[in-house]
């Protein structure tokens, strides 16, 4: 009769000490959960210019690194647009670095208007922008583009009853199997170049 106590305050024993390892598991599973829900959100965080909201060069970078081997295996249509606002120094300089940092904030919000949950928009840095088109041909990246310079042109943006008017010049380029992510820039960006050296406040399109 006393073995049989003896067993059954051990079965009991035995049971709690059960019980204790299921709830610590639960509690570590529950950190774990939250410890990789602030990893995750900390990534984003650190994938996002902290003006405008936009990816930033660091994710530019991966989001090539991921569409280009894409592209090469499927034939898919990968188009990249670089963007200058215009004589940006001079609005600083006119307006102060307030309302030239609101003219970046809302230049940004206008590209994610524009652009499909498939596509990618990036401040480069100061006010070099860059849209990533997959998926579409360079033909229809550039209405897409079209529309937002035609908007600029046609809109005042005021800021602390300052009334500023902006211009974005543009070069628009289709990646070419074989390419790497460096010359594929490059090439965009003397493009880009193209339509400074020729007046600003336009877009200029590789000729295919």
């Amino acid at each position: 009769m006393a073995n049989l106590h003896f067993l059954l305050d051990k079965n009991i024993e035995f049971h709690g000490q059960i019980e204790q390892v299921q709830q610590s598991f639960h509690y570590y599973q529950a950190r774990i959960a939250e410890l990789e829900a602030k990893l995750e959100k900390r990534e984003e965080e650190l994938q996002k210019d902290h003006l405008t909201g936009l990816l930033n060069r660091k994710a530019f970078d991966e989001v090539m690194d991921k569409l280009i081997p894409k592209a090469e295996a499927e034939d898919g249509e990968l188009v990249l647009l670089l963007i200058d606002l215009d004589f940006f120094k001079q609005i600083n300089d006119t307006f102060g670095h307030k309302i030239g940092d609101d003219l970046l904030t809302h230049f940004g919000r206008l590209l994610t208007q524009h652009i499909r949950s498939q596509d990618y928009a990036v401040r480069m840095g100061g006010d070099e922008f860059a849209l990533v088109f997959w998926g579409l041909d360079i033909a229809s990246s550039a209405i897409v583009t079209e529309r937002i310079q035609k908007f600029l042109n046609h809109h005042t943006y005021h800021f602390d009853g300052q009334s500023v008017h902006v211009t974005i010049s543009g070069g628009l380029a289709m990646f070419r199997p074989g390419e790497s992510k460096q010359d594929f820039y490059v090439r965009t960006d003397s493009i880009l170049y193209e339509a400074k050296k020729n007046g600003r406040n336009r877009i200029e399109v590789e000729t295919l």
